[in-house]
């Protein structure tokens, strides 16, 4: 019998092993060394190899082209004290078996689809036990890859109350109900349990199942409360234009589906060219695929779990995050909040690190998915996901968060890296997810990807509102393609957004374009309340609904050789004026257009800028602000304010600037005023991904 010392695969099938062979041989022989069947079986065998001291570095072989998780893979570091040592399951790499790829899916196949007409539609339909007698329900279903649209109503457009509960004007003053107006809900609706209401503002969205509905006074409840103000009023920030998910009576359009849980019954709408044999189709029934972790409160890192070449999918997208509320007699109850903070913020990934080091997610695909793809919570230090693409998700890429200023170093998270990834489609469910999360963390590196096709910001970066300390430093946002953002859903965001006061955090080289809010905030490079002493080089920001820079408020962050242009307000804009440096701008391209000012909101107080080439495209002069009633030209910023002082108003030369091909002809002014090439060759990831 071969020694587990002289290992480094082992081998699982669910097709062809089982839990009582050996797993150190891909085939079954007589001597029980074939492979084992589970991936549970194959980490028990690991941790006992590592009680042994057998510490080689082990390939966990994946023979299959599909796992199926029914609940959450737990990779966890054992606490406790062992007479031999600790079963660690250290320094493991999960792969599949040769030149292929795997499938990880959080759902179920579901077959045996017949023609039906459901509502007066023709339709497929199947019948699902576990739904009629188990109680099995799921609000996400995904076909052919994708997931399936839900049944919206109205149409198109919106809905707007009547009234709600709290109209006030304070920003997070929250609701539990509000008045639909009368027809936009149909009285006798079909399980009106299961319609969910949907609505955007400011810059988060808010989610709820119908708790309630009284049709006599159309009163709609929530299954929560709202996290922030809600009116009846129209074209506010705090307005809410809703519409409602899956309503039986909305079904009417081909990729639409519902589920009718007191029958079981599953329907689906197929679109052109899908049939009863030819569609695949999941429905989800976990939310987290894996969850690999060591161990706080033990400052016990677990090290080197690795994934490589694995597609990740079909998770549930079901979220809640929950609080309290005081009821009138001093009673605390638990309640739920129907929208996440900022940034989908606390929502967990496909795949979750906490308390690792030395984790990486290399060439894997994550898609149909109902969460972020990848988080590494507190405690995660030197991983990286590199070479991934990440698509069609209801929530964001990657979150990066770690412990706050308060809590033990240990909890920090530093040193990881998201490279060379696409990030596409994102945001589909909960529309305030970005591709790149970083809260609290140090010395994390974002570089070479590309991300678009999002709701909101690209990379955040920062969660500390005002200038309190944080441990957040020392970042690097790098050589991004950064593009179709906000799709005019949500507001206050950024192709690179940041919060708080960050210490050598740098934003360089990155080309970010195509930003478009919902009533104000589609900017480029965006740095929020508090940011300061960052360094923003070398970026490209164009097409933005509002500014290409916008600062809310900061101190002395650096704004050096980028160009800015087409921007639908102001190039360069701050919001609260302080009594403090917040800008240093030089040695940039600003392009204006339409009479648009090139500054916004600034006085010589709060704003510095020199060396700067200025040119207003049309041939007419440029605006520089708007101050005291007079738009001021350049030579008026100058005798009036002291600003760029040796600043040109010329054309910049691009080679071909309708073409957004912002490299400069050898004869441009900008270099007389120091103004650096901008490289984009390298812009976005750097290696062939494999799609899916």
């Amino acid at each position: 019998m071969a020694s587990y010392a002289n290992v480094t695969t082992i081998y699982v099938s669910e097709k062809t092993g089982s839990d009582a062979h050996l797993g150190i041989h891909f085939e079954n022989d007589r001597t029980m060394n074939g492979p084992v069947r589970t991936i549970d079986q194959a980490l028990k065998i690991v941790a006992e190899m590592r009680r042994s001291e057998y510490l080689q570095p082990v390939t966990v072989a994946l023979m299959d082209e599909e796992y199926v998780f029914t609940k959450t893979l737990e990779i966890k570091h054992p606490v406790g004290n062992f007479y031999r040592g600790y079963a660690v399951p250290s320094d493991i790499t999960f792969a599949p078996f040769g030149n292929k790829r795997t499938l990880f899916s959080g759902g179920k196949r579901v077959t045996g689809w017949a023609e039906d007409t459901f509502m007066g539609v023709k339709c497929l339909s199947v019948y699902l036990e576990d739904v009629k007698e188990n109680g099995w329900r799921f609000s996400d279903l995904y076909v052919n890859g994708r997931p399936a649209a839900k049944t919206r109503s109205p149409e198109s457009g919106f809905f707007y109350p009547e009234a709600t509960e709290n109209d006030g004007a304070g920003t997070h003053l929250p609701s539990r109900w509000f008045i639909a107006a009368e027809g936009d809900i149909p009285e006798s609706a079909r399980n009106i349990e299961n319609a969910i209401i949907n609505f955007c503002h400011y810059w988060v969205d808010e989610h709820s199942r119908i708790a309630a509905y009284d049709p006599a006074t159309r009163k709609v409840t929530f299954d929560g409360r709202t996290r922030m103000t809600i009116s009846a009023k129209r074209n506010t920030s705090a307005s809410m234009p809703y519409y409602i998910e899956n309503l039986a009576e909305a079904f009417k359009n081909p990729g639409e589906w519902y589920l009718d849980p007191p029958t079981g019954m599953l329907y689906y709408i197929p679109k052109e060219g899908e049939t009863a044999e030819n569609i695949v189709v999941y429905a989800p029934v976990v939310d987290r695929i894996i969850n690999v972790s060591g161990s706080l409160e033990n400052e016990l890192s677990l090290h080197g779990i690795h994934f490589k070449n694995i597609a990740f999918a079909y998770t549930k997208g079901e979220f809640a995050v929950m609080s309290t509320r005081t009821l009138e007699d001093g009673t605390v109850v638990p309640e739920k909040i129907i929208a996440d903070g900022q940034c989908c913020s606390q929502l967990h990934g496909v795949l979750n690190f906490e308390a690792a080091d030395n984790c990486t997610v290399e060439n894997c695909n994550f898609f149909a998915f109902g969460s972020h793809a990848v988080r590494f919570g507190r405690g995660c230090f030197d991983c990286a996901v590199e070479k991934t693409h990440i698509r069609s998700g209801a929530g964001g890429g990657v979150s990066i968060t770690g412990g706050d200023v308060c809590d033990p170093i240990f909890y920090r998270s530093h040193h990881n890296r998201v490279t060379d990834c696409i990030l596409e489609n994102l945001g589909l469910r909960y529309f305030s997810a970005s591709g790149v999360l970083i809260t609290h963390g140090h010395s994390n590196i974002v570089a070479h990807n590309e991300i678009h096709d999002l709701y909101y910001s690209g990379v955040c970066v920062g969660w500390r509102w005002g200038y309190a300390d944080t441990p957040t430093r020392d970042n690097l946002v790098m050589k991004n393609h950064i593009y179709d953002l906000g799709k005019g859903v949500l507001s206050d965001m950024g192709g690179v957004y940041t919060l708080g006061a960050q210490f050598g955090t740098r934003v360089e080289g990155n080309v970010i374009h195509d930003v478009l809010s919902r009533n104000y905030g589609g900017w480029g490079l965006y740095t929020d309340e508090g940011s300061a002493f960052m360094t923003f080089r070398d970026n490209i920001c164009y097409n933005c609904s509002s500014n290409c820079y916008h600062q809310h408020y900061g101190y002395m962050n650096t704004i050096r050789n980028n160009i800015f242009a087409y921007a639908g307000g102001e190039a360069v804009r701050i919001t609260r004026r302080e009594a403090q440096k917040e800008l240093l701008l030089e040695n940039n391209i600003i392009v204006t257009k339409e009479d648009k000012p090139v500054y916004g909101n600034i006085t010589a107080c709060d704003f510095a800028s020199d060396r700067n080439l200025i040119y207003a495209e049309g041939g007419s002069r440029a605006v520089m602000l708007d101050y005291e009633g007079k738009k001021l030209t350049l030579a008026d910023a100058r005798a009036d304010l002291g600003l760029d002082l040796s600043s040109v108003e010329a054309n910049p030369l691009f080679k071909n600037a309708k073409a957004y091909d912002f490299s400069l002809r050898k004869n441009s002014p900008a270099y007389k005023l120091g103004f650096e090439d901008i490289d984009t060759s390298d812009v976005g990831p750097r290696a062939a991904l494999y799609l899916m």
